[in-house]
């Protein structure tokens, strides 16, 4: 019997015409799949509506087949980081969405609607800042340069929701060796020369590009070189190359122009911002473990090297957090805290130690105080909803979280949380609308539906709310109705 998988990665190679480049990364031992790098679409093809909506489903079956990192420090750090090198692009005011995908595996990719995703292990792997923003001026620039219009043919037939299964359905098989396997040997199949040479051609002009938004955005023009070339170097010590240079083949006739070109451009030093080293070091404990990384940033502080003195700081306080040593803890963040008021990362930190340590009035100021300034900040936003959710008054955090998902809409996190407190509520039709959302967002339809089922067969006394689970349940049904005809 063909696996289901198989069959609609079968699908997807008669859509997609020409694999590009870049996908969250795949097990070891597994076949890689190239996802494709979506660019701006032809409007002979998708209306700007169209692409944002096949963008949005992309992004759910992505959420649906990874693992994503949910932290709102380290997504702030890389939307900030995302958006400085667009708006020094060739198309600085194109939407751009970029999600940080939990996997060790140096990769990055970018996607329908300007879906940007970078791996972890990516963020550990880069040796500065500028190698970071090379990256991700290299993805931009795949998208910024059009390579959907000119890579791809979609066929009409397809809806929205089908077209970006069938798209995200490469990253799932990905991570499915039989399933992987079957598309690598349709992919290679569909190939001609002509279509690799274009592929090629569209690294190099996202090189190009790519080094020209670096400089403009105030990083080294000559860190994509250093990065390609490091990795080319290390890959003789591998038993088989980083991800990221099988999505990105590099040759050394590569490096040489990015170098040549980068050269063009004047010498001067390019410091690694506070903000890079803190994800870092927050990395660095989740990835290594809190007992690794405590070692190593007292080892650092000791010694003197390393990171800025205040991120040593902030990484040893943060495995202390991990590890419950909060009261050890709790002064270095203090200190933190009142030296770099405006760190919002400090800040938290510093609340969840108070909370740990029985100062909850303390906790609650300092959120408060920091969202007076910073209005729905994601961060103090879902830390003052955890405080009012440790201290039993869930009405308090369902009202800090309406607020923020009134303002900011999709977030799959946010809508959790509120459907933990509605539950604690006693409100479980609103329970399961946000229940819904969250599932939804992560691309589970299946699931949405169902809990929207369930609120609709238990209605509350609020008719304004049963009448939005209709509507809702209404849109999301057709486009279950969409997939399944698809």
């Amino acid at each position: 019997m063909t696996h289901p998988l198989v069959r609609r990665l079968r699908v997807a190679v008669s859509v997609v015409a020409v694999l590009c480049c870049g996908l969250p990364g795949t097990g070891h031992g597994q076949t890689s799949i190239k996802l494709p790098d979506f660019g701006d679409a032809s409007g002979s093809v998708f209306t700007s509506n169209d692409e944002q909506r096949l963008g949005d489903a992309f992004l759910r079956e992505i959420r649906a087949s990874t693992e994503i990192l949910e932290d709102p420090e380290v997504d702030a750090y890389v939307n900030a980081l995302g958006f400085r090198l667009a708006a020094a692009s060739d198309a600085p005011a194109r939407p751009f969405t970029f999600v940080v995908v939990s996997d060790p595996v140096i990769n990055a990719f970018a996607g329908p609607n300007g879906v940007i995703g970078l791996n972890t292990g990516l963020l550990v792997a880069v040796e500065s800042e500028s190698e970071l923003a090379a990256v991700v001026a290299h993805e931009i620039a795949h998208v910024t340069q059009q390579h959907i219009a000119r890579s791809f043919e979609l066929q009409s037939r397809y809806s929205i929701p089908v077209l970006a299964g069938l798209l995200a359905a490469i990253v799932i098989g990905s991570q499915d060796a039989q399933a992987g396997g079957a598309a690598t040997a349709a992919v290679i199949g569909a190939q001609a020369q002509g279509q690799l040479d274009a592929i090629r051609a569209n690294e190099y002009e996202a090189d190009r590009v790519g080094i020209r938004t670096l400089s403009k955005a105030g990083f080294d023009p000559g860190a994509m070189a250093t990065f390609f070339a490091r990795l080319q170097e290390a890959s003789r010590y591998y038993r088989q190359p980083p991800e990221f240079l099988s999505t990105h083949p590099v040759t050394s006739a590569r490096i040489a122009e990015s170098r040549a070109r980068a050269a063009r451009h004047s010498y001067k030093q390019y410091p690694d911002s506070a903000g890079f080293l803190r994800v870092r070091a927050k990395l660095e404990v989740l990835i290594n473990g809190p007992a690794k990384a405590l070692d190593g940033f007292q080892r650092r502080i000791a010694d003197g090297s390393g990171a800025r003195p205040e991120v040593n700081q902030y990484g040893l306080a943060l495995a202390l957090l991990a590890q419950e040593r909060y009261a050890r803890a709790r002064p270095i963040l203090a200190r933190l805290a009142k030296e770099h008021p405006r760190v919002l990362a400090y800040q938290d930190a510093h609340a969840r130690a108070l909370r740990q340590t029985g100062e909850t009035r303390a906790a609650l100021e300092i959120y408060r105080e920091a969202l007076r300034v910073y209005l729905n900040d994601r961060l103090m936003t879902f830390g003052l909803a955890d405080l009012w959710m440790d201290a039993n008054r869930p009405a308090r955090a369902s009202e800090v979280l309406e607020a923020y998902v009134r303002a900011q809409g999709s977030d799959a996190r946010a809508f959790h949380l509120l459907a933990k407190a509605h539950e604690r509520e006693g409100r479980q039709t609103a329970a399961r609308a946000a229940l819904a959302e969250h599932h939804y967002l992560n691309g589970r339809l299946g699931q949405a539906v169902f809990h929207l089922e369930r609120a609709q067969r238990s209605p509350s006394d609020d008719y304004y709310l049963n009448a939005r689970v209709a509507a809702r349940l209404k849109e999301l049904r057709r486009e279950q109705s969409l997939r399944d005809d698809g």
